[in-house]
């Protein structure tokens, strides 16, 4: 295991005992600086953005941060190896409010694939009335090392995990088991590498529900399952077995006996999901502009461009550009339709404003001891020339004929 062989770096995080925020501030329906608490019948336990590679902050109010963490090619000294990128799940995610733009992607290393794991949040969910979620997008087929790996578990020795799995010879899915029991929770699903999953396994008085985006995947069951025991893990404890792509809002909720409901998962609409709007751009005249839309990643998305509301012909991608811009396009509005799955989305408009450039500003001659040398030159080859006398009448030069 790599906890075996490297050392273990714990942050420095403390818990002061008082009163939790989410105790003293619940939940009303909406974010509340920041820190999202409750989802209707459910408490947030944790919940991490995956925006950033480290620490992983917990936005719950809970200070539930993954402490430890550990990568590999190249090793990263207590840190998770993921890559930002701006390609979040979308939203608003359920009742909270909050949409995701941000993600992380685990798996990059140097000349190849890399191991990465994260623990330490100092925390289990009690048995019989917890649940865990994440949004997940795997690459390729999915697998950093060995044969697959854990995605997000609610402990190690006992509780349940996520996983990335691909027996010899078949191809890549993801399964959901207790541990410490090894007991499979519901049926497999093929990974899917085009557009975010929403992944849940939710314990609810021994019952345990494998979900995906919603819906339960196969049977729920009974059989071997455990308390939460050990540490919580985004990814695998030990080597040569990880997940490879994208990963997003992972949370922890707890609820009390029988109120929980597939509302309260961190669910977004179905169909695109715009992430980015086009921006308004101010554009000199002759000059270019670009207008684009970001929605979450899905590979079968369809673009139609539209300017003043009408269609645009060939601009079918998620960006437009124009060139060689004039003064006639002042004022013209853009906007994109992106459709998916049989659902169209229509963006917000931007708005072109054309302007001049700025005119070149004429700077008054400046006196140097060579202007009256250079007055006498110019008047005597204005005589020489025309026959006529140059003086200074008022400021200004004045001709006089000889």
């Amino acid at each position: 295991m790599w906890r075996s062989r490297v050392k273990r770096i714990t942050l420095n995080c403390k818990h002061k005992a008082k009163q939790t925020y989410a105790q003293k501030y619940p939940y009303t329906g909406g974010p509340l600086g920041g820190v999202y608490l409750t989802s209707a019948a459910v408490t947030v336990q944790g919940w991490w953005h995956l925006d950033s590679t480290q620490p992983i902050n917990d936005s719950s109010g809970n200070n539930r941060t993954f402490g430890s963490a550990f990568s590999t090619s190249p090793s990263t000294g207590g840190q998770f190896g993921g890559l930002v990128v701006n390609n979040g799940a979308g939203g608003p995610l359920g009742t909270t409010g909050f949409s995701s733009t941000n993600a992380i992607r685990a798996g990059l290393g140097v000349g190849g694939k890399r191991q990465s794991a994260m623990w330490g949040i100092g925390y289990n969910p009690p048995a019989g009335a917890y649940g865990i979620e994440i949004w997940v997008l795997p690459q390729d087929n999915g697998i950093a090392g060995g044969s697959g790996g854990w995605i997000f578990s609610s402990g190690q020795g006992g509780g349940v995990s996520l996983r990335i799995n691909a027996p010899s010879g078949n191809p890549s899915f993801i399964d959901a088991f207790n541990l410490g029991s090894g007991a499979a929770i519901g049926n497999p699903v093929p990974i899917d590498t085009n557009r975010w999953m929403h992944l849940a396994i939710v314990d609810n008085a021994g019952v345990v529900t494998f979900y995906t985006n919603g819906v339960p995947c196969g049977p729920s069951t009974t059989n071997g399952v455990t308390a939460p025991a050990g540490d919580v893990y985004i990814g695998t404890p030990s080597d040569n077995q990880a997940y490879y792509g994208f990963l997003d809002e992972a949370r922890m909720f707890t609820f009390a006996a029988g109120a929980f409901s597939t509302n309260d998962f961190l669910l977004r609409a179905a169909g695109p999901n715009i992430i980015g709007q086009p921006q308004s751009a101010v554009v000199w005249n002759g000059g270019a502009a670009t207008f684009s839309v970001n929605p979450s990643y899905d590979n079968s998305l369809l673009y139609q461009w539209r300017r003043a509301g009408t269609n645009v012909s060939g601009q079918t991608g998620s960006s437009y550009y124009l060139n060689s811009l004039s003064l006639v396009d002042n004022a013209s509005t853009f906007n994109c339709i992106v459709t998916g799955g049989g659902i169209s989305r229509t963006s917000s408009v931007a708005t072109l404003t054309m302007v001049f450039p700025p005119m070149p500003r004429m700077s008054r001659p400046i006196a140097t001891p060579l202007m009256p040398k250079l007055h006498s030159w110019v008047t005597s080859r204005w005589t020489a020339n025309t026959g006529a006398t140059l003086t200074k009448h008022q400021g200004r030069h004045s001709q006089r004929r000889a």
